[in-house]
Order: C-alpha cells, then structure tokens, then sequence
C-alpha cells in the first residue's frame, strides 16, 4: 500500500512530521476513502463540524489571555478526570495538548 501524504488543519506537517501548532503528527489516510484515521486527541471528529475547528474559533475570539486560562482550565479538568470518565492516558494526552496550547498563548502575550 502507498502511504499519501497529506497534512494537520494547519497545513504544518506531512506524513510523519511534527506539527508544532496542534502537537500531531500526520496520519495516513484510509486506502479506500481517502480521510484521515480518527483522532481523539488532536482532532475530535465532532469538533469539526461547520468547517472549522471548535478550538480555532475559541482562540479566535479570546485574547491571548484569555485563551491561556481556557487551556490551564481545560488542563487541569483532564488531569482531575484521569481515569473517571474516558481512558486515563486518553485523559492525560489531552491534559498535554492543552497544556501546549498554553505555553504557546502565554508566550505569545510576553
């Protein structure tokens, strides 16, 4: 099977490469139809509804302030969950992936 090469909603990375803005690497898309493999982490499916991601709009609308307190809550709401609701390291990666996005918005005000 041929792996295609295709790229994160940021269009930062190919198969294999590290996206710097979202935290994934690229994914190889199902043979037949052609989309990427589900990710619940890095790109929920149902958070993509209306063409944009739910995150990339939140970050729109917010300062960079207060866009870094929505990821450190959201961080620290999976940490707190771990284990209680979904899959404890699905719960931690997502602790992570916000805690990304945090770093990257509070320094982004400095």
């Amino acid at each position: 099977m041929i792996k295609t090469k295709i790229r994160c909603a940021h269009g930062a990375w190919d198969l294999g490469e590290f996206c710097s803005i979202c935290g994934t690497t690229g994914v190889d898309p199902d043979p037949v139809e052609g989309t990427p493999a589900p990710d619940p982490v890095n790109h929920p499916d149902h958070y993509k509804v209306g063409g944009i991601e739910t995150i990339d709009f939140i970050e729109a609308k917010l300062s960079p302030e207060e866009f870094a307190g929505f990821c450190r809550g959201n961080m620290l709401k999976y940490i707190a969950r771990a284990g209680h609701k979904d899959d404890a390291g699905q719960d931690m990666r997502k602790a992570l992936w916000y805690g990304e996005r945090w770093l990257r918005a509070r320094d982004a005000r400095s």
